[in-house]
């Protein structure tokens, strides 16, 4: 055997190699990105280290965003680590490529997919290609307006209960609420009841909420306190095993990784009881499910149905099945929250606005005598434009990332002016170039949009969309807009998030009036967009029971 000595030194030469290799593959990288997308404008960076990355990626960055569209083409030359050229890209035809006609060149960044995968395991927002669209057509029935239809009972069920909440807090005159807090226990609820089937007690008086709660909505902020070890998740991912990597994990001594440790752990146990309860009802007799509509029409109960049903070739593992429990609730609660959030805060700053809005609703239910149905609440016009326009103007999220996996042809539908002058029609794109696609600015691109495009205006909806939209033929899936994305990867769920929204506000505004206190509240541009005040997520708002 050969001794310890040439064993080091074999092993020191390897790891020498491999890094040697690393070091070439990234440069030639580096270069290549440099050369090919030389002539694309863009700002100039003032870090050779991260480029543009810290202002793209700025709590405060929406100047920034928004000077990029407003000064360059639709598709951007930016800067990343050790200045390799990325690109920010709006452009509508552009992004139909990208979502759409090229997808399959355009994947998800690898350290999102890895770092949800190693959070929620191999659910729909952590696989790609044959096994993401698998997944993606097992549960799209349960997304199904019949299903919301279904479903609209419940959500009812849940608005009244934050309004008792609400009310027992507001007795006379008003009361300043955190509505951050109110959105996000209420988002929970509506995924856990008419998502899952369970309850997680949120609106219990005195109740401090549920561990699994409190774990979700305190992940995200963990986990981006982290940002530079998430670089690293790809490479550990493929350091031994599962157990020896949580040994690993269990040894070191860094209190916030331990912490999101024990947050999956509560997530993950949750969503073994979550199934198993499912398991447990979809074994019981169809007549009762005949007798209870709503019994059954849940997104995971119809998913074990359709993967029961389902040829062996289609049917998803029992990990895959566990692993969408908390990947929906995740990728619903925080977007709807901060959707709804926008939304209140919003109305409050246009007053005229929600009460003509409150009018609408009461008008609308006490012609029907009853709470409006699905398609009654869904075409009420006034609530339709001021979830469209706020949808449009502040999406929850603001961008999304996209990595080349092959060298590839990026078209424009506006001709960019390259450096030398001359005018580009495609953007010949290398492979592994980092792409940032911006909802934002594709949402508020005032060549589509008219000049008006940065204002809040429902109005606008009210009325035929100009030409304009029409023609720009964005991909996105939701009313000629990128908030909800398009192709293979947009939001499963935008019918089910869209009810929610119009049933909430609907409810509240019925027996609210929601006002803006004297505070500063700032809006951050996180992953998921979020209001602060004093450096704290939260929302005061000024809450008044109408009598």
């Amino acid at each position: 055997m050969p001794d310890s000595e040439y064993i080091d030194n074999l092993f020191a030469r390897l790891i020498t190699a491999k890094t040697l290799t690393g070091c070439w593959a990234f440069h030639r990288a580096l270069r290549s990105s440099s050369l090919a997308l030389a002539s694309i404008p863009g700002p100039k960076s003032s870090s050779w280290l991260t480029g543009h990355l810290t202002q793209l990626a700025h709590p405060d960055g929406w100047s920034f965003h928004r000077n990029l569209s407003q000064k360059y083409g639709g598709v951007v030359a930016t800067r990343g680590l050790l200045g390799r050229r990325n690109l920010f890209v709006f452009d509508p035809r552009a992004m139909h490529h990208i979502f759409v006609k090229d997808h399959d060149s355009y994947e998800e960044w690898d350290i999102f997919i890895q770092v949800n995968r190693a959070i929620f395991g191999m659910g729909v927002i952590s696989t790609t290609g044959h096994q993401h669209r698998k997944q993606r057509k097992m549960l799209t029935p349960a997304f199904s307006v019949n299903h919301l239809r279904a479903m609209i009972p419940e959500f009812y069920h849940i608005a009244d209960q934050l309004c008792d909440v609400l009310k027992s807090r507001v007795v006379q005159g008003q009361k300043e609420c955190d509505m951050l807090e109110w959105m996000s226990k209420t988002a929970l609820e509506l995924i856990g009841k008419s998502g899952m089937g369970y309850n997680f007690n949120s609106f219990n008086e005195g109740s401090v909420g549920s561990p699994y709660a409190t774990s979700i909505k305190n992940l995200l902020p963990k986990v981006t306190s982290m940002s530079f070890f998430l670089l690293l998740v790809p490479f550990i991912n493929k350091v031994g095993t599962a157990s020896f990597r949580r040994k690993a994990m269990n040894i070191l001594p860094w209190g916030t990784l331990h912490g999101i440790r024990d947050m999956v752990d509560i997530m993950h146990e949750t969503s073994i009881e979550i199934l198993k309860n499912k398991r447990k009802q979809c074994e019981v007799d169809d007549s009762l499910v005949v007798d209870q509509p709503t019994r059954g029409t849940d997104i995971i109960s119809t998913l074990l149905k359709n993967n029961l049903a389902a040829d062996d070739s289609d049917r998803l593992p029992e990990s895959e099945i566990l692993a969408q429990i908390s990947s929906l609730i995740f990728a619903a609660m925080d977007t709807t929250s901060g959707a709804l959030c926008r939304l209140l805060y919003v109305m409050a700053q246009h007053t005229e606005v929600q009460d003509m809005l409150r009018r609408d609703i009461a008008e609308a239910k006490t012609l029907q005598g009853r709470d409006l149905d699905y398609e009654e609440l869904m075409t009420l016009p006034l609530l339709d434009a001021v979830c469209k326009e706020t949808m449009r103007l502040y999406p929850p999220v603001t961008s999304v990332n996209r990595t080349t996996t092959c060298d590839t042809i990026l078209p424009v539908s506006v001709p960019i002016r390259s450096t030398e002058g001359t005018l580009v029609h495609e953007v010949h794109v290398p492979k592994g170039t980092d792409i940032v696609v911006s909802l934002l600015c594709a949402n508020a691109n005032k060549a589509i949009w008219g000049d008006d495009a940065e204002e809040w205006k429902p109005e606008r909806w009210l009325v035929d969309l100009p030409q304009s939209v029409v023609d720009a033929k964005l991909p996105g899936i939701y009313s000629n807009m990128m908030t909800f994305l398009g192709g293979s990867r947009a939001c499963i769920g935008f019918k089910f998030a869209e009810l929610e929204m119009k049933v909430v506000l609907a409810v509240l505004l019925e027996r609210f009036k929601f006002a803006l206190p004297q505070k500063d509240i700032r809006w951050q541009m996180t992953i998921v967009a979020s209001p602060v005040v004093d450096g704290k997520a939260q929302l005061p708002m000024n809450v008044e029971v109408i009598v």
